[in-house]
């Protein structure tokens, strides 16, 4: 984390108070948002883990309503947790397995194995610090951008 990073420019100039209070608000703001991004890493590699253990009820058992729900509440929590701490494609994957649980019943062992490579993504997109751009990540938006 560099200093200050994540302090929008807007609130820096509205900031009252004199520059080293400014400053030491800032250094606060950026440590507190440091941390709440440390905590989120923590809960969604939890959750990841939590997303193979269900993928694989669903793929060695007759799918069982409860794993598919908690797997679908399970993606939508990360889906919409990913784009605040700057993992867009944490959300795009979470977005993706929300839809493939949405839209059928009874899934596919087609459908079975993007659920699953969408959770392999997802760990390997936490690997990446927040907001990175390089192939590996060009590449799961890729595959995700020809299934739309």
């Amino acid at each position: 984390m560099t200093e200050n990073q994540y302090i929008p420019d807007i609130f820096k100039k509205a900031t009252l108070g004199t520059e080293v209070q400014t400053k030491n608000l800032e250094k606060r703001a950026d440590q507190v948002i440091h941390d709440l991004t440390n905590t989120f890493l923590v809960g969604a590699k939890e959750n990841i883990s939590r997303l193979k253990e269900l993928i694989s009820v669903l793929q060695t058992q007759s799918q069982p309503a409860v794993a598919k729900k908690e797997l679908y509440q399970t993606a939508h929590d990360l889906k919409g947790q990913g784009s605040v701490f700057g993992y867009n494609l944490i959300t795009a994957l979470g977005s993706d397995i929300c839809k493939i649980l949405q839209k059928n019943k009874i899934l596919s062992n087609e459908e079975l194995d993007i659920v699953e490579q969408d959770i392999a993504d997802m760990a390997l997109v936490l690997t990446f610090p927040p907001h990175t751009q390089n192939e590996t990540l060009r590449h799961i938006q890729k595959r995700l951008d020809n299934k739309s």
